[in-house]
């Protein structure tokens, strides 16, 4: 599994000649997309929705990219995969997976990010 974050983000997020306001909106703006992507996906898989699952794990994966969030990445990018399938009401298991490893990701990434802001705003 790689990294939660990458290194280069994690550093340039410390930057102190960048915005402070825009890195918490951008922070702000992930946490809300994740809980509203994660959500939607689920509601999507119960009905079999494969394809809205693949638009909202590509929205979510837009906006871990911007933060660096590499484990993230790497899920949506796999979720999107199965759900572009042909076979992707036959991979519903894998799917389940890997929305939960998805989650499991975020919680991470979560983390991770509030740690990031808690130095840059206590040093």
């Amino acid at each position: 599994m790689c990294h939660t974050i990458d290194s280069r983000m994690f550093s340039l997020l410390l930057h102190p000649d960048l915005d402070q306001e825009l890195i918490l909106r951008s922070i702000t703006q992930y946490f809300d997309q994740s809980v509203f992507s994660l959500s939607l996906m689920w509601r999507s898989f119960e009905i079999g929705d494969y394809e809205w699952i693949g638009e909202h794990a590509k929205l979510l994966q837009n906006f871990a990219g911007i933060l660096g969030l590499l484990e993230v990445n790497q899920i949506t990018q796999s979720l999107q995969n199965l759900c572009e399938s042909k076979t992707a009401d036959d991979r519903r298991k894998e799917i389940e997976e890997t929305i939960c490893s998805l989650e499991e990701a975020n919680k991470r990434a979560h983390f991770w990010l509030y740690v990031n802001w808690e130095i840059r705003t206590n040093l």
